[in-house]
């Protein structure tokens, strides 16, 4: 049975791209996970995967239901013969029922047979052949939706082979454009906010699967403009505890999740040498300042041997050393009435469409809990830096010594372990025990592993790290804890997030330590690099 290509509006996924989204789907439903691997002989048993599921599913698609029946008609069609020299159990006789509303639960000789049936050359053939049938409805409906590209329609189509029409087009109905498997994760996440069912397509069950696909994605289609297109932006702020900084669309993923997302973006007129001064004093404050309302003032002169702010002080009070006038100390309320409101930017979902329109110093206004308050906003975090840079004319910020990324890592460590550690660039003894801790409390938050976070790596933390592992495309504390270690060891890995999000500047910065450190350079964080990067 010959192979054919996808065909859609005019545009033709090719064979090479066809491939590689039979290897995705077929590792993420039958393959454990693995890129390219299919199990043909699968079989699963009613209500196995979930409740739903009144009847069995087939082969390495995960055929379910009409679906798995479908195959075995088109297997009995293409050679009868082979068909019914292994079905030993009458299974030619249920064809003509439907499994889904009878429920059929095969028994152990019926699987066995079904196993066979499928298992034939013809069936395996009639596999494939279902699946590029299936390939091609879910590509049209793809492009009728407005979904061009290919690594979007390839996550269109692992999302409607899961869960169906509906689901995904309200997936990419609420997804931020234009479309990237990033911002359709990002849209699929949003569904464990809904508590209400815990089986809808984006929900923790999926999960693992997703960031899977888009990983895949990122690493097999080469035919692709989307990485031109990324801004990165890097928030400064701080809501409680210290001043920090994170990626912004985690960021803003995360509070849009919570209902507490991004409704405006507000700019002060300021020189590219203020902006430039608002970052590097901003970055003074990082780690240091306690938050505090009612000592907000004292964002750079001492009370009591201490500094202290809220979220608005520290960027007011910022602006106002750099020579803003009449800015006055305002609160997220005042920002919004004072400063001017950027038109330009295009807000989705809680998500910018346009972040190349964002300029150091920007003030990102978000919702709190407050309804009184105008647009209800309750918060606001800073662009601190964009695509690694602090100002147009500024140097990368990759280019920091490696005593400043340690010290950013120690206030990070702070931040996430709780360790009170002096941001003083040397990594010493505490330095090295906040590191394990953050691997510690990581393990405990994505694994439940029960670990007593001292900062000591004894047998339970190793035996609780094996087999773990965190790449391009994962979102985990663990990510959290690799991008603070990379930290501590003076690689930067362009920011940190909670829960952590593996992108490339994580994966360069693995990569360049794997390679300072005669390691296999394949940019993943697995068992050898993190337990090298705690020492």
């Amino acid at each position: 049975m010959s192979e054919r290509p996808c065909v859609y509006g005019g545009k033709k996924m090719d064979k090479k791209n066809l491939n590689i989204l039979t290897n995705i789907i077929g590792g993420v439903e039958t393959g454990g996970q693995i890129y390219g691997k299919r199990n043909y002989a699968s079989y699963v048993a009613p209500g196995k995967n979930t409740a739903n599921e009144k009847t069995c599913t087939l082969g390495w698609a995960g055929n379910y239901g009409e679906r798995a029946k479908r195959l075995c008609k088109m297997i009995l069609e293409q050679n009868p013969a082979a068909f019914r020299k292994v079905d030993t159990a009458g299974i030619e006789k249920k064809l003509s029922a439907n499994w889904e509303t009878t429920k059929w639960h095969p028994t152990a000789k019926e699987k066995a047979a079904l196993i066979a049936i499928i298992t034939t050359t013809t069936g395996k053939e009639c596999q494939d052949a279902l699946f590029q049938e299936l390939m091609q409805a879910y590509l049209k409906d793809a492009e009728a939706y407005g979904v061009t590209d290919i690594p979007s329609q390839m996550m269109w189509c692992e999302i409607q082979h899961l869960g169906g029409i509906k689901p995904v087009q309200r997936i990419f109905k609420r997804a931020a454009k234009p479309y990237t498997p990033d911002t359709i994760y990002a849209s699929l996440l949003l569904d464990q906010k809904d508590t209400s069912n815990n089986n809808q397509v984006g929900d923790k069950i999926f999960q693992s699967r997703h960031a899977c696909c888009v990983k895949w994605i990122k690493q097999y289609v080469t035919d692709t403009k989307e990485e031109k297109k990324v801004t990165n932006v890097v928030l400064a702020g701080h809501g409680s505890g210290t001043p920090s900084t994170k990626g912004m669309n985690a960021y803003c993923t995360t509070r849009q999740a919570k209902g507490r997302g991004l409704v405006e973006v507000l700019r002060e007129d300021l020189t590219e040498k203020q902006r430039q001064q608002m970052h590097d004093l901003y970055k003074t404050i990082l780690g240091r300042n306690i938050y505090s309302q009612s000592l907000r003032l004292y964002c750079y002169t001492k009370y009591n041997g201490k500094y202290y702010s809220d979220c608005s002080s520290s960027i007011c009070k910022t602006a106002e050393k750099v020579g803003v006038p009449n800015i006055g100390t305002l609160n997220t309320a005042g920002m919004h009435k004072n400063w001017k409101k950027v038109t330009a930017v295009v807000i989705k979902n809680g998500i910018i469409q346009n972040p190349e329109v964002l300029k150091v110093g920007d003030a990102l206004m978000f919702k709190g809990s407050d309804p009184s308050r105008p647009l209800q906003i309750g918060h606001t975090e800073m662009v601190y830096e964009i695509n690694g840079k602090t100002a147009a004319s500024a140097t990368p910020a990759a280019t920091s010594s490696k005593k400043d990324i340690i010290k950013a890592g120690q206030m990070h460590a702070n931040n996430f372990t709780g360790a009170g550690l002096v941001v003083d660039g040397v990594r010493g003894t505490l330095t090295k025990k906040a590191g394990i801790m953050a691997v510690q409390i990581a393990l405990n938050l994505d694994f439940k592993a029960g670990l007593k976070v001292d900062g000591e790596w004894g047998p339970k933390s190793d035996a609780a790290l094996k087999k773990r592992s965190v790449r391009l495309g994962s979102t985990r504390y663990l990510v959290t804890a690799v991008e603070i270690l990379l930290m501590l060891k003076g690689y930067n890995p362009n920011g940190v997030e909670c829960p952590g999000q593996f992108g490339s500047g994580c994966a360069a910065a693995t990569g360049n330590y794997q390679t300072d450190h005669s390691m296999k350079a394949d940019k993943i964080a697995g068992y050898n690099t993190i337990k090298s990067l705690i020492k």
